[in-house]
């Protein structure tokens, strides 16, 4: 099976599995050190913009990645060399990690602005104003407390809990850590997608085959479809997806990359 990929790919894959298996045994902690945390938190380390990319949140995170850097990864390798592909794997996973870092430094700003807002003058209003703008997934949870707040705007145990709530939201969005190789993974995917767009592939779920280039614009608006929507219990950072896809596509422009005249 493994005869037919190539030493980086084959390397890469070896890593991520024994990073994986690792922090199984060791337990969360291990994989929580190497994971990628909110610039602002006082875990986040520099390093992590490289380590992320090799810690997984589950076994079905770690294979949808591997299997497809198994499948495209030796088409890039192959095409450019092993040094080449290296270091487009790499610079890529550290881009996406730094753009989805600042989208998410921008989106816990904003955050911490109304926390501060609402804390330094809480009240029914505001805080429904806030629940569903800031906590949408939980507003519908909280509805009878939000009825019962607004009906109540005096009750300073209302005004207490409201406002130790708000302060809640900020710490869990604030403590929110990013893994996997995806935004790299996605890179590789528009590598190929550009450099062989006519390439035939042949979809596991549904059997059928399509060009590279319109799966790579599926992936592409799915990402996209999924950062808009923001739906409750998506744990999937599309945002990051997209990051991927953003600097794979700069660096193929920096090195003038164009269709090549197979596949």
């Amino acid at each position: 099976m493994f005869n037919n990929t190539t030493p980086i790919v084959l390397n890469l894959i070896i890593i991520n599995a024994l990073v994986y298996f690792s922090g199984s045994m060791l337990g969360i902690g291990a994989s929580d050190l190497l994971s990628l945390h909110y610039v602002g938190s006082r875990d986040f380390n520099p390093v992590q913009f490289f380590t992320y990319m090799f810690v997984h949140a589950s076994g079905m995170h770690i294979f949808s990645n591997m299997l497809g850097l198994f499948f495209f990864g030796p088409v890039l390798e192959r095409h450019w060399g092993s040094k080449k592909f290296l270091m487009y794997y790499v610079v890529s996973g550290i881009g996406a990690g730094m753009l989805y870092s600042a989208y998410v430094y921008y989106d816990i700003y904003s955050l911490k602005e109304a926390v501060d807002a609402y804390v330094s003058q809480p009240n029914a209003e505001a805080f429904a104003s806030f629940m569903n703008k800031y906590a949408h997934d939980v507003y519908l949870q909280n509805y009878r407390f939000i009825n019962d707040y607004a009906a109540n705007p005096q009750n300073t145990q209302y005004v207490a809990e409201s406002t130790e709530f708000v302060k809640s939201i900020y710490l869990v969005k604030s403590k929110t850590t990013m893994v996997g190789a995806s935004g790299a993974l996605y890179a590789v995917l528009l590598g190929v997608g550009i450099i062989f767009p006519f390439m035939e592939v042949f979809l596991l779920f549904p059997p059928l085959p399509l060009k590279m280039m319109y799966l790579v614009i599926f992936y592409g608006l799915t990402s996209v479809y999924g950062m808009l929507q923001n739906q409750s219990g998506d744990n999937v950072a599309h945002f990051a997806h997209l990051s991927g896809m953003i600097v794979g596509f700069v660096l193929l422009k920096i090195w003038g990359e164009k269709r090549a005249n197979y596949y």
